[in-house]
Order: C-alpha cells, then structure tokens, then sequence
C-alpha cells in the first residue's frame, strides 16, 4: 500500500481515517437493512389485513346465501 511510503503521524491519520469510513459505511448499510425490514413487516400486516377482510366478506356472502334458500 501507499503507507509504506508515508511518515507515521500521516499513516496513523490515513489508518484513522479509513477506518471511520468503515464505520460509517457499515452503520449506514444496518440503517438502511433495518428500514427495508420495517417496509416489509408495514406491508405483511396490510396484507394480513385485506386476507382478514376478504373472509369475513366470503362468509357472510355463505351465510346470506343459506338464509335464501330455506326462506
């Protein structure tokens, strides 16, 4: 690498650096994991939500069905 040719105020300030880069690039791809795992937990619950809605809809579709025929 370049640090060989450096002194070593410059080296530990370029080792420094790099590392904080590290660091920061690391937390910012958590962050961004994090949030991609909210979106789809947010999208599984409406989900769940319209399946719900559509079986209570289909049984009481069945029920008004039954209430005609014996009528």
């Amino acid at each position: 690498m370049i640090l060989a040719h450096m002194d070593r105020a410059l080296q530990s300030d370029m080792v420094n650096l790099m590392y904080d880069f590290i660091l920061e690039n690391t937390d910012e791809k958590k962050k961004e994991n994090n949030d991609e795992k909210e979106e789809d937990e947010e999208m599984r619950g409406k989900e769940r939500r319209r399946t719900k809605r559509r079986r209570k809809r289909r049984r009481r579709r069945r029920r008004r069905r039954r209430r005609r025929k014996r009528g």
